[in-house]
């Protein structure tokens, strides 16, 4: 899951905290200059109360990549 941010400093901590206190296995900043992006891993499908919390704390946008099955042999 990605969060791109509106404004700098703080509210990357604040973010990052959120992610970690509401079950993310790992968080961390990406990117460099104005605001940039943090990376969540969260364990588990159903990710609405992390996404609800990172809205809460300052997200301005949030993307949830779909992980596919990859390559198998037949």
């Amino acid at each position: 899951m990605q969060c791109e941010l509106s404004g700098p400093g703080d509210s990357n901590e604040q973010l990052i905290s959120a992610a970690l206190e509401t079950g993310a296995l790992g968080a961390k900043l990406e990117g460099a200059g104005e605001g940039g992006t943090i990376v969540v891993l969260f364990p588990g499908e159903d990710s609405a109360d992390l996404e609800e919390v990172l809205q809460t704390a300052g997200a301005s946008a949030i993307f949830r990549p779909r992980i596919a099955a990859g390559a198998t042999l037949n």
